[in-house]
C-alpha cells in the first residue's frame, strides 16, 4: 500500500477520533448524490480496503464509535467524507451513500459505496446499534464466476477484526441487503 496515502488516512482518523473534525453541522439526512468511477491503481485499491475493512470498524469499535454512528446516523456526514476525500479524492467521498434506517429494537446507518466495486469490496454496508452493541455488516462484490449464480457475499467484521462470512447472495442492491439485514437482526 502506499504509505503516504495510508498515513493521510490514518491521520484523518486519528483527528476524527480526537473530536478535531465533529464540529461541521448537517442538514442533510437520507440518500445523498453517486459519483463517477474513478480510476484506481494498487494503491488506491489498497486504501479502499484498508476504509472498508480497517478504518471503518477501527471508528465503530472505538471509544468514538457512539459519536462516530451518532453522526452518521443524524446526517452529519461531512467530517467523514473529509476522512475520506484525503487519500481516494472527491468524487469518491461525495459519491458515499449513508442512509438511517429506525426499526423496532435497532437502528443502522446504511452506507452504500461509489464505484469501483471489484472482487472482495464492499458494495454496501451497515453500522448497526442494538442493544448498546455496535455492530458492522457488508455486502461484498463476489466473483461473477460463482456457480451457484452468487454475486456477492455478506459478511460481519467483529471489533477484534475477525471476518464472519454470513453467506453468499445473489443480489448486489441496497434494499435486498436491508431486507437480509432486518431478518438477521430480528433474531
Amino acid at each position: 500500500m502506499n504509505r503516504n496515502r495510508f498515513s493521510t488516512l490514518l491521520l484523518s482518523a486519528s483527528l476524527f477520533l480526537s473530536g478535531g473534525l465533529f464540529s461541521i453541522p448537517s442538514t442533510t439526512l437520507g440518500e445523498e448524490s453517486t459519483a463517477n468511477v474513478m480510476k484506481i491503481d494498487n494503491s488506491t485499491r489498497d486504501t479502499l480496503f484498508a476504509l472498508h475493512y480497517a478504518i471503518i470498524p477501527e471508528i465503530l469499535f472505538s471509544e468514538n464509535g457512539p459519536r462516530f454512528f451518532n453522526d452518521l446516523y443524524t446526517g452529519n456526514t461531512a467530517p467523514f467524507r473529509e476522512i475520506v476525500e484525503g487519500p481516494l479524492g472527491k468524487e469518491y467521498a461525495s459519491g458515499m451513500t449513508f442512509t438511517p434506517v429506525h426499526k423496532n429494537g435497532y437502528d443502522l446507518v446504511l452506507i452504500s459505496f461509489p464505484q469501483p466495486r471489484f472482487e472482495a469490496l464492499s458494495i454496501h454496508a451497515a453500522i448497526v446499534k442494538k442493544d448498546g452493541k455496535y455492530r458492522y455488516l457488508t455486502l461484498e462484490n463476489f466473483s461473477a464466476t460463482a456457480t451457484d449464480g452468487s454475486k456477492t457475499i455478506m459478511d460481519e467484521v467483529t471489533s477484534e477484526n475477525a471476518h464472519n462470512n454470513l453467506g453468499a447472495k445473489n443480489y448486489d442492491d441496497r434494499n435486498s441487503f436491508q431486507n437480509d439485514l432486518d431478518k438477521l437482526l430480528s433474531l
